[in-house]
């Protein structure tokens, strides 16, 4: 079989209802969730928990990561201050793609899309 060919999956035809429902769905919910999110986060100022009834019910705590780009759009002049050029081994996908199509073509990252 040929993975680039398509393959009529007719069976598949019920799934794909239930998955145009559900994402329906999730996207119409999704946008009620983040706007609650945000507005809990707005209450919770810079505290780092949130309780109900004396139980931690929300924590909101910092990740790790730092949010570069947009601390250059607020800050340009700290962002030119505090950049550093960088350099670090990567792999040379050009050149394995070239060399070993089929090793490149079986770690390439792959995404389930939706087609209309």
């Amino acid at each position: 079989m040929n993975p680039m060919n398509p393959v009529h999956l007719d069976e598949l035809a019920p799934l794909v209802d239930a998955l145009n429902h559900a994402e329906a769905e999730a996207k119409k919910w999704g946008g009620a969730a983040e706007t609650l999110r945000k507005r809990i986060q707005s209450v919770m100022g810079d505290r780092t928990e949130g309780h109900i009834g004396g139980r931690p019910v929300f924590t909101w705590r910092h990740t790790g990561q730092f949010n570069a780009r947009r601390f250059a759009q607020d800050h340009p002049d700290l962002a030119v201050k505090y950049t550093v050029t960088v350099t670090r081994d990567e792999v040379d996908v050009d050149a394995l793609k070239a060399e070993v199509p089929e090793l490149f073509t079986a770690y390439r990252a792959r995404r389930f899309e939706r087609k209309a």
